[in-house]
Protein backbone atom coordinates (compact mmCIF):
# COMPACT_ATOMS: atom_id res chain seq x y z
CA UNK A 1 0.00 0.00 0.00
CA UNK A 2 2.77 2.43 0.64
CA UNK A 3 4.84 1.86 -2.57
CA UNK A 4 1.30 2.39 -3.99
CA UNK A 5 0.90 5.65 -2.49
CA UNK A 6 4.38 6.75 -3.65
CA UNK A 7 4.00 5.61 -7.03
CA UNK A 8 6.56 2.80 -6.86
CA UNK A 9 7.04 -0.84 -7.24
CA UNK A 10 8.14 -3.01 -4.40
CA UNK A 11 10.80 -5.86 -6.18
CA UNK A 12 12.79 -8.35 -4.00
CA UNK A 13 15.79 -9.54 -5.14
CA UNK A 14 15.76 -13.39 -6.28
CA UNK A 15 17.46 -15.83 -3.66
CA UNK A 16 21.17 -16.12 -4.34
CA UNK A 17 21.28 -13.30 -6.62
CA UNK A 18 24.89 -12.08 -5.06
CA UNK A 19 24.64 -8.94 -7.44
CA UNK A 20 21.36 -7.85 -6.29
CA UNK A 21 22.13 -8.22 -3.20
CA UNK A 22 25.43 -6.31 -3.04
CA UNK A 23 23.27 -3.52 -4.31
CA UNK A 24 21.52 -3.29 -0.60
CA UNK A 25 23.89 -4.35 1.44
CA UNK A 26 25.92 -1.27 -0.27
CA UNK A 27 23.10 1.23 0.86
CA UNK A 28 23.05 -0.10 4.12
CA UNK A 29 26.99 0.05 4.51
CA UNK A 30 26.53 3.74 2.96
CA UNK A 31 23.82 4.69 4.98
CA UNK A 32 25.51 3.15 8.47
CA UNK A 33 28.81 5.04 8.21
CA UNK A 34 27.47 8.44 6.87
CA UNK A 35 24.33 8.61 9.15
CA UNK A 36 23.64 5.97 11.47
CA UNK A 37 27.60 6.07 13.10
CA UNK A 38 27.16 9.95 13.62
CA UNK A 39 23.82 9.92 15.34
CA UNK A 40 24.69 10.24 18.57
CA UNK A 41 21.78 10.84 21.42
CA UNK A 42 18.67 11.45 19.72
CA UNK A 43 15.42 11.94 22.04
CA UNK A 44 12.55 10.73 19.40
CA UNK A 45 12.40 8.76 16.47
CA UNK A 46 11.56 12.01 15.23
CA UNK A 47 14.99 13.14 15.56
CA UNK A 48 16.35 10.20 13.84
CA UNK A 49 14.02 10.50 10.74
CA UNK A 50 14.45 14.21 10.45
CA UNK A 51 18.51 13.49 10.25
CA UNK A 52 18.05 10.65 8.09
CA UNK A 53 16.37 12.80 5.44
CA UNK A 54 19.01 15.37 5.81
CA UNK A 55 21.49 12.75 5.19
CA UNK A 56 19.58 11.77 2.35
CA UNK A 57 19.25 15.15 0.48
CA UNK A 58 22.59 16.40 1.20
CA UNK A 59 24.36 13.71 0.61
CA UNK A 60 22.56 9.81 -1.09
CA UNK A 61 20.75 11.49 -4.12
CA UNK A 62 22.89 13.88 -5.03
CA UNK A 63 26.26 11.88 -4.79
CA UNK A 64 26.89 9.74 -8.23
CA UNK A 65 26.22 6.42 -8.44
CA UNK A 66 28.70 3.54 -10.05
CA UNK A 67 25.29 1.36 -10.88
CA UNK A 68 23.66 4.27 -12.45
CA UNK A 69 26.73 4.73 -14.80
CA UNK A 70 27.83 7.61 -12.46
CA UNK A 71 24.55 9.68 -12.82
CA UNK A 72 22.72 10.68 -9.35
CA UNK A 73 19.70 9.12 -8.14
CA UNK A 74 17.70 12.16 -7.82
CA UNK A 75 18.13 13.20 -11.66
CA UNK A 76 17.34 9.40 -12.69
CA UNK A 77 14.15 9.41 -10.45
CA UNK A 78 13.47 12.84 -11.66
CA UNK A 79 13.98 11.62 -16.03
CA UNK A 80 11.97 8.67 -15.67
CA UNK A 81 8.20 8.76 -16.49
CA UNK A 82 5.16 8.65 -14.11
CA UNK A 83 2.53 6.04 -14.48
CA UNK A 84 -1.28 7.51 -14.07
Amino acid sequence: TACARIGTSLLHARPYDAPARGKMERFWRTLREGCLDFLGPVASLHDVNVRLCAFLDAHYHVTSHAALLGATPRTVFEAAPRAP
